[in-house]
């Protein structure tokens, strides 16, 4: 197989990265290749990457200071520089066959050290219309795709995105869903109990859980009117708490302020990100994806290895290609009346809400366990030296 390595945007607490992690764990304890770790930028979990393997920092620290930069702008360009050339020679020295860009947003950096050092380029695909855009430009990746040999797409609906954006032939994209350890893998922290009494959450409450960022894609706002339709309808009100985002932010506050004119607050609850969402996805008694562009959310995933029911939209990404008609429920898009009605549904019926759970809780197990998914990716980069040589 020879050298690979790996390129990550960055290191922070999010779907890509805790991905890329899974598969690095996995690839390590089995030993079937040599490979290192290129950090874009570092972030909460670069101490995990670095367990793993050799782990660089594309951008050098002192190129982001402000006061460095302005006042040492020459240098600091200089500083990147050698920082750059310095990783692309170690890279060279490895005999780098594969650099595996893990996100549309590390393209410009995996075709520069494609063209440094003459290896083949494989772009992990995580993200959709709008996170392309957003995060990196169409345009811009548009320009890339021609110099990466095979792009790996995280579900039909990347897949889709795709061949309709940028004309990609389907011979060069492989479909490989996403995946999550067992359950059984993740040390837990703190039991449901524990969580219910720290959040003033009654034992014998329902409760219906999400988890994200606080940015328009994921939807909080949605979370927010969901509850407020659920509120409507429903004499025994189930407790709603969305776990991810920063209460310092200002979306938090414009989320708050939404709750206090609904006169939800009491149940609604909006808790930091925590290194331990599993612990707080134990609690749900359904799990509710409310985002608006989703490619195939771990979330989700690691709310069904728990046993979870999952709530989500039709046309919003990936996640419908999961959920099915078996694992919980899949509602018209942006249809929040809908949702609030899937989601009173299944709180009072227990049996139907429990056999969805099993049911996804078997599919993330068969279809989405880590051994899988890894296996699958070293046999297509396997294919392709194949192809290349």
């Amino acid at each position: 197989m020879g050298h690979i390595v790996f390129i990550s945007h960055d290191a922070s607490r999010t779907g890509a990265p805790i991905v890329l992690l899974h598969l690095l764990r996995w690839l390590k304890k089995a030993n079937v290749c040599s490979f290192s770790i290129l950090l874009i930028e570092g972030g909460e979990l670069e101490e995990e990457f670095k367990k793993l393997a050799l782990t660089y920092i594309w951008n050098s620290p002192s190129s982001k200071r402000r006061w460095y930069a302005r006042f040492w702008g020459k240098n600091s360009v200089k500083q990147q520089l050698l920082n750059e050339q310095s990783i692309i020679l170690a890279l060279r020295e490895q005999k780098t066959r594969i650099a595996y860009g893990n996100t549309v947003v590390s393209a410009d950096v995996l075709v520069q050290i494609k063209e440094a050092i003459g290896c083949i380029a494989v772009c992990h695909v995580h993200e959709l219309e709008i996170a392309i855009e957003r995060y990196f430009g169409t345009e811009r990746f548009g320009q890339k795709l021609p110099h990466i040999d095979l792009v790996i797409a995280a579900s039909q609906a990347v897949r889709e995105n795709l061949v309709k954006t940028y004309s990609l032939v389907s011979e060069c994209i492989v479909k490989i869903y996403e995946f999550v350890p067992g359950a059984d893998e993740v040390q837990q922290q703190q039991t449901p109990s524990e969580i219910r009494k720290a959040l003033n959450i009654p034992a014998e409450s329902f409760v219906v859980v999400a988890s994200g960022t606080l940015d328009w894609r994921k939807s909080p706002d949605i979370f927010v009117q969901l509850a407020g339709l659920v509120h409507g309808l429903e004499v025994n009100m189930p407790y709603f708490l969305w776990v991810g985002g920063s209460s310092a932010s200002l979306a938090w506050q414009e989320l708050q302020y939404d709750l206090r004119r609904l006169g939800i607050a009491e149940f609604v609850k909006f808790i930091d990100a925590r290194p331990n969402p599993l612990d707080y996805i134990r609690v749900a008694d359904v799990f509710v994806l409310t985002s608006r562009e989703d490619p195939y959310p771990l979330v989700c995933l690691e709310a069904a290895t728990l046993g979870k029911p999952i709530i989500c939209f039709e046309q919003a990404g990936g996640m419908p290609e999961f959920v099915g008609k078996d694992c919980g429920v899949v509602v018209p898009y942006l249809n929040i009346d809908s949702m609030a009605r899937a989601v009173c549904d299944l709180l009072v019926n227990k049996n139907i809400r429990e056999q969805m759970g099993d049911n996804a809780m078997r599919k993330v197990r068969e279809q989405h366990n880590v051994s899988l998914a890894a296996s699958q990716i070293m046999d297509s980069l396997a294919i392709l030296l194949e192809k290349q040589n």
